[in-house]
């Protein structure tokens, strides 16, 4: 193999490796851009049944969150019969929200809290440290049935608490831009059919 052949070689696998690179940096910003941070691990704490804690990302059953980068820290006490709810999500920017809520129900399984200031909805959370499991429904009260401004609201939705990271890898994966792939498809079979027509030019 002559040297003329061998840097013509060399010329098309440069291009290839600098190209996907390129690329893959791009793909790095958009998805970086779309999910710009990771979410906490799926935690469910009970100590002595006397203090409660759980941390996660709420997901909704059979449909998607307006902002699906988020996640909600839960700490109850069972003396004060209440629970001290903060969630962070990120939308156009971070915000925090911070509740506290009364807890309805706490046996030695599971704890029910209820969130009761939407004007449309009613919120009821159940932690479980058997399952290690949260979980949640929202129901439309009765009283704004009628109301049109809470006509947008379907009468019940069911919220699971799930792990932040598998949240967070499923975000980044509807985020990567497939057309970036085919990209790199075409641009290494370009060079193979590079390099076997400069190979059998020679």
């Amino acid at each position: 193999m002559n040297k003329n052949l061998i840097k013509k070689i060399g010329i098309a696998l440069v291009v290839y490796v600098v190209a996907t690179f390129a690329l893959c940096a791009l793909e790095g910003q958009i998805i970086y851009s779309k999910v710009p941070a990771r979410l906490p691990s799926l935690i469910v704490a009970n100590d002595n049944n006397v203090y409660v804690f759980a941390e996660g990302t709420w997901t909704i059953e059979g449909g998607s969150d307006a902002f699906p980068i988020q996640t909600t820290s839960i700490r109850c006490t069972k003396s004060d019969k209440k629970c001290i709810v903060a969630q962070a999500y990120i939308g156009a920017q971070l915000s925090v929200d911070i509740d506290v809520n009364p807890i309805l129900e706490w046996s030695d399984s599971q704890l029910v809290f209820v969130n009761d200031s939407s004007t449309c909805m009613t919120y009821y959370y159940t932690i479980n440290w058997i399952t290690k499991s949260g979980s949640g429904i929202r129901l439309k009260k009765k009283e704004a049935t009628n109301d049109p401004a809470c006509s947008i609201f379907a009468e019940e939705m069911r919220l699971t608490m799930k792990n932040g990271s598998e949240v967070w890898n499923e975000e980044v994966k509807r985020a990567r831009p497939k057309i970036l792939h085919s990209i790199i498809d075409v641009l290494l079979f370009w060079t193979s059919g590079s390099v076997s027509d400069i190979s059998a030019s020679s």
